[in-house]
């Protein structure tokens, strides 16, 4: 499948670029199409006439009408050698097609002609035997393998000549063996003429290779050979119309173009003198048929105001009942739709009162909230005044206590010196006391 798929993309990428060629062609210039291939190489010039290569496209000058004949030509052999190239590609694919099958029809008419015994190997049949050159029945029912060759090109014929059987052989194992040996040698000789016919085939298929690409190298030569022609042909009336050019002298051209001014001037006033002569006629038959125009115009005014009138009238009618109609219709569109407005005028004049409640309400809860908070603040700064002032009591009869307090202990402490000394002078004089 991914053979088959390759092969529709290449021939399908082959396809489009055949056509982009062939569109392309109509814009190339064969002079610079013929010297950018002979700059660029004969393989160049091969792979944009297959489409391979995209060609330079250019605008065409069409000086001759020989070019488009050209051009012409060259398209036509351009697809000849692509069709060309694809029936001989096409034949051999067919060739390689049909001798697969030939092959594979031989095969199964051999397959049809073995015995049984020769592809069964169950249980009371016999297998295929190898080749001996020992075996009696193999020497004498066929040639050997050494003598195949001699036998297809000597003419050497597969003779079966009557042999009375091995004694301990079965009949039947015979006649089989027999029958295997031939349709062996059978089959080795078809092969080697299958092989044979094969190196034919692809000796022959070689063959027609280079011929092909002989018959492509001389189509190729010659196309550069014509494409050289064409290019001098254009070179050379290119050159005779240049030197054509450059021998006109000045005198004649100024004689030409004074003849040129002077037929123009006469065809100028010849058709001056027409259209006077016609004016003349026109105004002669107009004066003539004056009053009957005068008339006719009268009253093809009159007709056409009259018109007017009735078509304007018409056309007032006409609007007044469209206007009548379309005011109808609006009115009984117009009750729904007014129904609908004051339903979502009612709508949005709850939906802003409900807004203005919840608003008011938020605000006096918001209100109510900073008060507190208001209050709330006040009291802590009465409560922290409060105790500040309570700190500072307790502080000071704090430190009051504490000087009392330090008094108390040097009076005691003094006191107990005091007697401290008394009691020290007591022990010392024991008979002061008694």
């Amino acid at each position: 499948m991914e053979e088959v798929d390759m092969r529709q993309r290449i021939d399908r990428r082959r396809r489009e670029q055949f056509e982009k060629f062939t569109r392309a062609l109509g814009e190339v210039s064969p002079t610079h199409f013929m010297q950018d291939a002979l700059k660029a190489g004969a393989s160049s010039l091969d792979l944009q006439l297959f489409g391979a290569i995209p060609p330079i496209t250019e605008a065409r000058r069409l000086d001759t009408a020989g070019k488009a004949a050209i051009v012409q030509s060259e398209r036509q052999a351009a697809r000849t050698l692509i069709q060309k190239s694809k029936q001989e590609s096409l034949n051999s694919k067919q060739a390689v097609v049909n001798e697969a099958r030939q092959i594979r029809s031989a095969q199964w008419r051999l397959q049809s002609l073995r015995p049984p015994s020769m592809d069964s190997t169950r249980d009371g049949s016999f297998a295929r035997s190898p080749w001996s050159d020992q075996s009696d029945w193999a020497s004498s029912n066929g040639p050997t393998p050494r003598d195949i060759g001699r036998s297809s090109s000597a003419g050497t014929q597969i003779t079966t000549r009557t042999h009375s059987p091995m004694p301990g052989v079965p009949l039947g194992k015979a006649f089989e063996d027999m029958l295997a040996n031939y349709y062996r040698t059978l089959e080795e000789i078809q092969d080697q003429e299958f092989a044979e016919a094969q190196k034919a085939r692809q000796e022959e298929s070689e063959q027609l290779q280079r011929e092909h690409v002989r018959r492509e190298h001389f189509e190729q030569q010659h196309r550069m050979r014509e494409f050289a022609i064409v290019h001098e042909l254009h070179r050379r009336e290119r050159r005779r119309v240049f030197d054509a050019s450059r021998t006109v002298l000045v005198v004649d051209r100024l004689a030409e173009e004074q003849r040129r001014r002077r037929f123009e001037l006469h065809l100028r006033q010849e058709a001056a003198k027409d259209q006077r002569e016609k004016s003349r006629q026109r105004r002669a038959r107009y004066e003539s048929h004056f009053d009957f125009i005068l008339s006719q115009e009268a009253l093809d005014r009159a007709c056409g105001k009259v018109d007017m009138q009735k078509h304007f009238e018409t056309q007032r009618a006409d609007t007044k009942e469209k206007v009548e109609k379309r005011k109808e219709k609006w009115a009984r569109k117009s009750r729904p739709l007014r129904a609908r407005r004051l339903f979502q005028q009612e709508q949005k004049k709850i939906c802003s009162l409900e807004r203005e409640r919840q608003h008011a309400y938020y605000a006096a809860r918001q209100r109510a909230q900073g008060e507190r908070e208001f209050q709330q603040k006040k009291e802590n700064v009465r409560m922290a005044h409060l105790l500040k002032a309570i700190m500072r009591g307790w502080r000071e009869n704090r430190n009051k206590s504490k000087a009392k307090s330090a008094e108390v202990s040097e009076t005691s402490a003094d006191l107990a010196a005091s007697a401290a000394e008394v009691n020290s002078m007591d022990e010392s004089h024991p008979g002061t006391t008694s």
